[in-house]
């Protein structure tokens, strides 16, 4: 039998500090999305108020608004970003928006896509 313990959410962001306070135990998943706000205050944030890892990869047309880019990000042209978080590795193709919303570790989002929560 497989073990699933990688799937429980404290396993999620385990490179990210402080990410216990995005998901609580026993919560569902989702409540996790209010609480970018109390996970971005956490970090030190540029005057767009982000906080990019300097191991990251940022396009220079992409616009990255009010989220947390972690180590070894790739962020492609084009790209629109606001108010989200993405974990290490992860990749964000040509044309995409990603918009409150959470994108775990080594997660690739291919091009022209749109990733968001109402």
């Amino acid at each position: 039998m497989e073990s699933f313990s990688e799937l429980e959410p404290e396993h999620f962001f385990s490179s990210l500090s402080g990410c216990d306070i995005m998901f609580v135990k026993g919560e569902p998943i989702w409540h996790a999305l209010s609480s970018i706000p109390s996970f971005l205050s956490l970090h030190e944030r540029d005057n767009r108020g982000n906080h990019i890892d300097s191991t990251a990869k940022v396009h220079p047309t992409a616009k990255v608004v009010n989220s947390y880019v972690a180590a070894d990000v790739e962020i492609y042209e084009f790209v629109t970003l606001r108010d989200s978080v993405i974990g290490p590795g992860s990749v964000i193709g040509h044309c995409s928006e990603v918009a409150r919303s959470i994108v775990f570790s080594r997660c690739m989002i291919a091009r022209f896509n749109y990733i968001g929560s109402i």
